[in-house]
């Protein structure tokens, strides 16, 4: 959805316009209200004169997805902190070396602020068994919050 949202706000043309004719018309139908069907060409008319409009919309869906990432932040740490998870991962395709890659490369970045990387040989069993050893879960769950910081919070409160 971010690609999609900087896609549009660099080539997009009338499907803004689209887009507001569309919440127009959902304006009327939903509220009835005359002040209100006034009202919203008006705000919708000013922020076209203006090249406004892109903003507007990405400043809502950005914040939408913010709200929804630190909703699934804050659910996952409640989740990690009243229940025991041991942590295992399953793939039919990749063989152990492509996931030890994968999770060093998502990894990397939320290792700058701290997060720990899983090393090589926890990567590798946790492929087989789930993993009880409070210490290797505590890893495993670090890097997760890590990489839901990193790459679902940092970019949308950047662009919000």
């Amino acid at each position: 959805m971010l690609v999609v949202w900087i896609l549009s706000t660099v080539f997009g043309g009338q499907s803004i316009n689209q887009l507001g004719r569309l919440v127009l018309w959902l304006t009327n139908k939903l509220t009835g209200k005359k002040q209100v069907a006034q009202l919203m060409p008006a705000f919708f008319g000013l922020l076209h004169q203006r090249h406004l409009e892109r903003w507007l919309l990405g400043r809502l869906t950005n914040g939408l997805w913010l709200l929804i990432s630190i909703f699934a932040l804050i659910s996952l740490l409640s989740l990690l902190a009243t229940q025991r998870y041991g942590f295992v991962w399953q793939t039919t395709i990749l063989g152990d070396s492509h996931f030890v890659t994968i999770v060093n490369l998502l990894g990397s970045l939320p290792q700058w602020l701290g997060f720990p990387i899983p090393p090589e040989s926890l990567i590798r069993q946790s492929g087989n068994t789930p993993v009880m050893d409070d210490a290797a879960r505590q890893v495993w769950a670090a890097w997760l919050v890590g990489v839901l910081v990193v790459y679902g919070i940092f970019p949308r409160l950047i662009l919000f």
